[in-house]
Order: structure tokens, then sequence, then C-alpha cells
């Protein structure tokens, strides 16, 4: 898979990636050197998408107020 399709993709699409890759991997019948690239393809996919969740999470948690937010010196109101 491209890089640059990849770096396009949205989580539900590298989702579906990787569920396909899943399905191919778990029939057993390509040579080693394709399933071994298919694995790599799919390891790639899955720290893709853990990052987009965990980046997901964070800004739910900013959002909320569960987390300090950085402090921004210009936004300070002066008296």
């Amino acid at each position: 898979m491209p890089k640059a399709a990849k770096a396009n993709q949205t989580l539900e699409e590298k989702l579906e990636t990787l569920r396909k890759i899943t399905a191919t991997l778990e029939k057993g019948d390509q040579p080693l050197d394709k399933a071994l690239a298919e694995f790599e393809t799919g390891v790639a996919l899955y720290r893709d998408c853990l990052s987009m969740i965990e980046d997901a999470e964070r800004r739910v948690r900013i959002l909320t107020g569960e987390e300090l937010k950085p402090f921004d010196q210009t936004s300070e109101v002066e008296e």
C-alpha cells in the first residue's frame, strides 16, 4: 500500500484495510514473502490506527477538562 494513500485514509478506511489483511493472512495460502509483506503493512496500519485513536482520546480529555491544557501566556488577562 503506498504511503501517500495510507496517510490520506480515515480511521475507518484503515480499519477496513486491516480487516482485509487479517482475513487474507488467516487463510494461510500466500507465499511467505507475500504474507510477511502483508503482515508488515498490517502492523503499520495498526500503529496508525492506534495513534489516531490516542490523539482523539487526548483531544476529548482536553475538551472535557480532564487534562491540563498548555498554558498560553497571550490569552492571560492582565489586571
